[in-house]
């Protein structure tokens, strides 16, 4: 049977899902991360977004005039990435490549790279983080930059949500064979009220990973950490971390 891709199954209403539990923290969250790539982007610079999804940056940041290369495991969400591309008028400015991130190759011929909104929890292994990391900084200049958000342990904890638009449960348990403690049981079962009738279900293993393993690979792929702007992210439960190609 072939494994099932987390979310692959419901893209089209990921993000109504998601909007409907978290509203104004799910924007702002999109919005401080534009604001902090914007900050740092020039004019004409090509970026890599690792675990695009539907577009939630790479859209945005083509209808701002740059070149982006979107790379998801999940053909769904890209589906959705090209739809919303092409009604915002930018698909011209997109490109986008279905593999895991760790199976990136080419030259180095990206100015800034993007792996955010938790993309560091579906890595199951140490080797899948360090290929994963090791393939973004082959595809950065040197002196690129790559913008990385590491998922804290709190938020591994399930929660409920309930409102007119949406009933959500969410649990997360960790794996009674992992005797390291950072691998656990997702299952999200949601029901989305408005403005679809959709029922949602689905069920994969989730990782968390400590700083100095994150920040042990990335020094090993040949990445510097060049500031900590947690604090700007204070409401996301990650750090976030400009890193910097030094060779």
């Amino acid at each position: 049977m072939a494994e099932r891709i987390p979310h692959d199954d419901w893209a089209q209403w990921y993000d109504a899902i998601y909007e409907a539990t978290y509203g104004d923290a799910y924007r702002w969250l999109t919005d401080e991360t534009l604001r902090a790539v914007l900050e740092k982007a020039c004019p004409g610079d090509a970026i890599l977004d690792i675990g695009a999804a539907t577009g939630r940056l790479s859209v945005p940041l083509a209808a701002a005039g740059y070149r982006v290369h979107a790379v998801d495991r999940s053909p769904s969400m890209l589906r959705q990435l090209l739809a919303r591309a092409t009604e915002s008028r930018v698909g011209q400015r997109i490109t986008v490549q279905c593999v895991n991130a760790s199976e990136l190759d080419g030259a180095p011929t990206f100015d800034l790279a993007l792996c955010v909104f938790t993309v560091l929890l579906y890595l199951p292994d140490r080797a899948a983080l360090a290929g994963t990391l090791a393939a973004i900084a082959s595809r950065l200049r040197v002196g690129g930059r790559l913008l990385l958000d590491v998922p804290r342990r709190e938020l591994f904890v399930g929660y409920r949500a309930e409102t007119d638009q949406v009933e959500r449960l969410v649990q997360i348990t960790p794996d009674p064979s992992d005797s390291d403690g950072r691998r656990f049981s997702y299952r999200d079962d949601a029901f989305l009220k408005s403005p679809f009738l959709v029922r949602v279900s689905e069920h994969f293993v989730a990782t968390w990973w400590p700083e100095h393993e994150v920040l042990e690979e990335a020094t090993a792929a040949g990445l510097e950490l060049e500031s900590d702007v947690s604090p700007r992210f204070t409401r996301a439960a990650s750090a976030h971390w400009w890193l910097r190609r030094h060779r």
